[in-house]
């Protein structure tokens, strides 16, 4: 993740903390992220248990079966009463 995005949002803004929480690495400049790119599967493998953590905290409802959760809930709620 690119740090300049964190600083021209504000912690608040962005919802979490950034450099605790962030998915991948905080790149500072294009060197370092053109670095990072090249060497992907490094990145990647060094990173996986952070990006693990990212989307159970962030992304654990996103499973592709968010409409059939809302229509089960609506049918569940329409017999209900």
């Amino acid at each position: 993740m690119i740090r300049a995005a964190q600083q021209d949002l504000g912690a608040e803004r962005v919802g979490f903390d950034f450099e605790q929480d962030s998915p991948g690495p905080l790149i500072d400049n294009s060197k370092e992220l053109v670095d990072a790119i090249r060497d992907i599967d490094q990145v990647r493998a060094e990173y996986q248990e952070r990006f693990d953590r990212f989307h159970h905290l962030f992304c654990d409802l996103d499973d592709g079966n968010a409409s059939a959760r809302v229509v089960d809930r609506m049918i569940e709620q329409a017999r209900e009463g």
